[in-house]
């Protein structure tokens, strides 16, 4: 879904291609026969569709003198239409097509079985192996119509292809064609433009003309998958228990580090599994156990026994119960091995002796913690083992800070029918012109106007409602693990119909907990700075802003029924995806749904139910209504959340987006107003200077005023003429007492330069107030103030220079700075120094490619089962050599001249279950320098240092992710100190990702969930699970959801 979504888009590229196929149909007239009468908006009981072979005996196959038409009617385009045979019926006053139809109008493509059109009726009908196709955009149908005098219609059995990077240009029929003089003349004029005034990083660029016709493709028929069957046990299971207690505490248990305690316990567990969505699984845990203590005399903690009694401290005898009950989680890795994590909460009949000698608060009800793991040796039975912990949860509970921990033994049976997805209970048959088609009924009920309409082009049937199918039954005989073999090897085997799959950037769910905002790199900084391992670029090249941040492009889509009206569409159900591949990794799956156009443009999209279903298994709910506005840049209206900052905003603040304004035309103005939640509740804020102390002092606590509780984030960007400019603003209080202190801007403005000699660089005026920065060792940094001018270029494309790919980037400029100096050595003041300040930066991107393997076959069960992009083993050298000088006001300058990089290495392919996948990259830099910059923001202090990133799949499409820089500068104060850090362990999959990561030196971490996006070429297959012997559509949750 994309700020233009794929919404409107459907309706769109109908009214685009039909409209001018029904006026030029229009340019000619069939004489009636002598005692005809014309045609009114009778009714004809016969069908078109009856009897194809042969044409109707009144017909006329003779064109006449075209009609009399206004000239703003008849298109600018030719029409070409070649079929076996082609008649005006004069009876019905429509004209006919049969056998092979084609129709060609300004490089689209229109296939079908039958076409008809009606002048009187202004009616187009198209039946059987419907296809349509210009530039990346893709539909077929087994049904078409659609009436130009009301503007609706229907279309039946609809799968199709959008590229909305592209569809701008291939839905305008006045769009030059790629390869002739007029494309060649368009993209030649796109290209200077764009040099001109380039275009944001990521932004996709409409094509200036439409890609050339591919041949005619057949239809693309749902595939025969063997269907998804569940490899787990019954879904009860009961547990026999036995186990030891521990005096280790809950982190020492994982390494056994503890020594056992007289105490012992037994019991009975019962498990529920709620959810099946393999591997993954969704328990009720419950157990019943008998603790049985003797004398303890050696008591390794002992903070609830008076300091007169310690040394002589023991625990009594105790027998007692205890309860536990909990929600699990439960990873197969594989079918005979599984982990879970189970939390709930425990009571005990009595309080534990153990538990009251050793801690100072303890009670008998307390929260419940187990890690397990489960070895399965036949399909009912398996052995477990259990770390079994109780606590207070951080003093949640009673105050109690811990409380025990043991060791558990299982033998575990499982019973019970596997409940297996169930069918859903919409039909999404295959279209016509795929096998088996014409013996599914597609009958659709119709409102009057409209049964009389089909009744004179379909015939009597259309009024009859659809037949039910019966579902098969049929029990396999595979087990478990065979049948996801058989399924996978049947999934290697299909003729996928899609070529050149690339990544484009997708669509991310993130939110971070952070104690601050950082400054994002610029994307020249990021790309040609030192060289460090990707993983630590990550979080400084991108903001905290909203929680839905890119975009998916390009997608396929599936609806048993489109009904089109000139308000919009609606369908009773439709599926969107985003992975190339049948089947899907990812899809969303929306039910009952309608789309409107409000009258400021913006496209409102409504359903019943709406949910992301992940491997067809994991169902996650997703809002019922969705927001498209051409105002924005944001695909999806984000107009609430829950943010966190420390630094300026004492923590935790609610903001709410505002929607976005379009100012003169072209500009764009976002305003986020702030509402400062953790500031309320305390009633003080420690973020800000006294108001009579200097900028640079230390942060003070003060009384809240009520200006202190409100802030705002605005920003105001766009183009003006070649140039363009951005202006961003940060206030996090309004109090005037602080509002100085609490002012975070910045303003830029971008100029391109025709300057040859130069490589027609880019001008840069600046200016900022308060803008924050990190510096490696240094950290964070304030820089008060700055204003100036600067020039940059960067090289549009490596060139191959010897064995290296090499790319360039220099900038120099000339500002006025204020930000924090120096009293002496490294030792910062907490007074500003203003001043003037001149800078060059020049540096190279060197590429070696040492060693290059060999990808796996580009198929879904191949090179891109767990990943977007196939992974190829190599050796790759990155050297980057840069120099920067600068001069500053007081006479000071810092000059350096370093070299940074190292080796890549990748190994694996990403496709097998264990350890196939492995990136290391080792980087270092060593820098010569000569004299110290004045300000803390540009000291130069890593002279020296190295980094390591690991990149390593551990289970299936578990990848573990983390990198981190040191300084080793021997002769620096910083010597040892972490310069960057960042970890993440992800789950990862060619469609989507789902990531938990954190860097301690930034204090960033959160979670993110991202939808890959995909340019591609082809129609591809069907994607909704499609069982050809049910004639139904398989997945979870058949019943009405309740999101």
């Amino acid at each position: 879904m994309s700020s233009s979504s794929t919404s409107p888009v459907l309706a769109a590229a109908l009214a685009v291609l039909l409209q001018p196929i029904a006026v030029a149909a229009q340019e000619a007239v069939f004489p009636l026969g002598v005692d005809e009468p014309p045609l009114e908006a009778g009714v004809d009981s016969t069908s078109p569709f009856d009897n194809e072979s042969a044409a109707p005996e009144n017909s006329v196959n003779t064109p006449v003198p075209p009609a009399l038409i206004s000239e703003e009617l008849l298109p600018p385009w030719d029409l070409e239409l070649q079929a076996n045979r082609q008649w005006f019926e004069s009876g019905l006053q429509r004209f006919v097509a049969t056998g092979d139809v084609t129709l060609r109008l300004a490089g689209g493509r229109l296939q079908a079985d039958r076409f008809e059109y009606s002048p009187a009726n202004r009616v187009i009908w198209a039946r059987g192996a419907v296809r349509f196709q210009r530039g990346n955009q893709y539909l077929q149908a087994s049904l078409l119509r659609y009436n130009l005098r009301q503007g609706e219609g229907e279309i039946q059995d609809v799968y199709g292809v959008i590229d909305l990077a592209t569809s701008p240009t291939d839905l305008n029929l006045d769009a030059p064609l790629s390869g002739t003089p007029q494309g060649n003349a368009a993209e030649q004029q796109q290209r200077l433009q764009l040099r001109a005034n380039p275009p944001k990083p990521g932004t996709l660029v409409p094509p200036a003309s439409v890609a050339p016709l591919p041949a005619a493709e057949p239809m693309a028929c749902p595939p025969e998958i063997p269907p998804l069957r569940s490899r787990l046990p019954g879904p009860w299971a009961l547990t026999a228990w036995g186990g030891q207690m521990t005096d280790a505490t809950f982190g020492e248990t994982f390494v056994f580090s503890g020594t056992p305690r007289p105490e012992t316990l037994f019991g009975l567990g019962v498990t529920r599994r709620l959810v099946d969505a393999d591997p993954f699984a969704i328990e009720l845990d419950g157990n019943v156990l008998y603790h049985s203590a003797t004398l303890n005399r050696r008591l390794r903690y002992t903070g609830g026994i008076p300091d007169s009694q310690k040394d002589r401290a023991v625990t009594e005898a105790q027998n007692f119960w205890e309860g536990t009950l909990g929600i699990g989680i439960r990873w197969w890795i594989q079918p005979w091995l599984s982990f879970a994590a189970i939390e709930g909460v425990s009571l005990n009949s009595a309080l534990s002796n153990y538990e009251a000698a050793s801690w100072e608060n303890s009670a008998q009800f307390l929260n419940y913690l187990a890690a397990e793991i489960a070895i399965q040796f036949s399909h009912q039975w398996s052995a477990v083992g259990r770390i079994h912990h109780r606590s207070g949860a951080y003093g949640t509970y009673s105050g109690a800070e811990e409380g025990s921990n043991g060791y558990l033994i299982g033998l575990r049976y499982n019973f019970g029918a596997t409940a297996q997805p169930p069918l859903q209970g919409e039909t999404d048959p295959p279209p016509l012109g795929c096998p088996g088609a014409e013996a599914i009924d597609r009958d659709r009920f119709l409102p009057l106007e409209q049964q009389l309409e089909s009744v004179v082009f379909d015939g009597p049937s259309a009024q009859q409602a659809a037949k039910a199918q019966a579902a098969v039954s049929e029990e396999s005989t595979l087990t478990p693990t065979q049948q996801l073999q058989q399924r996978r090897n049947a999934i290697a085997a299909l003729d996928q119909r899609v070529v050149d799959v690339q990544p484009r950037s997708g669509l991310i769910f993130e939110r971070r907990v952070t104690s601050g905002d950082l400054a994002g790199l610029g994307n020249a900084e990021a790309q040609f700075g030192r060289a460090t391992p990707d993983q630590l670029n990550t979080l400084a090249a991108t903001k905290n802003e909203g929680l839905i941040r890119g975009e998916i492009t390009h997608w396929r889509f599936q609806s048993p029924q489109l009904l089109l009206t000139p308000e919009g569409w609606s369908a009773p159900r439709i599926s969107f995806t985003n992975d190339p591949f049948t089947p899907a990794q990812s899809w969303v799956d929306m039910r009952d749904v309608r789309s409107e156009q409000e009258s400021d443009g913006t496209t409102v999209v409504r359903s019943k139910s709406n949910r992301l279903l992940l491997e067809n298994k994991l169902p996650l709910p997703l809002p019922k209504t969705f927001r498209f506005s051409p105002e924005e840049e944001q695909e999806v209206s984000n107009r609430w959340s829950v943010l966190a900052d420390t630094q300026d905003r004492d923590g935790i603040f609610l903001q709410y987006q505002l929607p976005e304004q379009t100012l003169f035309g072209s500009t764009r103005l976002s305003v986020r107003p702030q509402f400062m939640l953790e500031r309320a509740f305390d009633g003080t804020t420690n973020t800000y200077p006294a108001p009579t102390a200097s900028a640079g002092s230390g942060d003070v606590v003060q009384d809240n005023t009520t200006g202190d509780l409100f802030g705002v984030k605005a920003l105001w960007s766009g183009p003006v003429g070649d140039a363009n400019f951005n202006l961003e603003a940060d206030i996090s209080s309004f109090a005037p007492s602080n509002l100085s202190n609490a002012t975070r801007s910045s303003a830029q403005w971008n100029q391109p330069l025709q300057w040859a000699a130069l490589g027609n660089p880019l001008a840069r005026a600046f200016g900022a107030y308060r803008y924050r920065v990190w510096n490696g060792s240094l950290g964070m940094q304030d820089v008060y103030s700055a204003y100036g001018v600067s020039l940059q270029n960067q090289s549009d494309s490596p060139r191959q220079v010897g064995p290296f790919q090499v790319s360039s980037y220099w900038r120099a400029g000339v500002g006025n700075y204020q930000s924090n100096g120096f009293i002496a050595g490294n030792t910062e003041s907490n007074n500003f120094a203003d001043l003037w300040r001149a800078n060059a930066y020049g540096t190279l991107q060197m590429n070696w490619p040492l060693w290059t393997g060999k990808s796996l076959p580009l198929t879904p069960e191949g090179a891109y089962r767990y990943s977007p992009v196939p992974i190829i083993p190599g050796l790759q050298l990155t050297l980057v050599p840069f120099v920067n000088a600068a001069a500053y006001g007081g006479g000071q300058g810092q000059s350096l001249l370093g070299l940074s990089g190292g080796p890549v290495l990748t190994l694996g392919h990403f496709n097998r279950p264990l350890f196939d996948y492995t990136k290391l990259s080792l980087f270092g830099s060593a820098t010569a320098k000569a004299g110290n910059s004045p300000f803390a923001f540009d000291r130069y202090v890593d002279t020296a240092t190295l980094g390591v990133g690991l990149t390593q799949q551990l289970i299936g499409p578990l990848v573990l992710d983390g990198a981190i820089s040191y300084n080793v500068a021997g002769d620096s104060d910083f010597y040892g100190d972490v310069t960057n850090n960042y970890f993440e362990i992800r789950w990862q999959r060619r469609a989507y990702q789902f990531g938990v990561f954190y860097s301690p030196y930034t204090g960033i971490g959160g979670l993110r969930l991202k939808l890959n996006d995909f340019r591609f070429q082809g129609p591809g297959l069907p994607f909704v699970p499609y069982e050809a012997r049910t004639g139904v559509v398989q997945g979870p949750g058949a019943e009405d959801q309740p999101w």
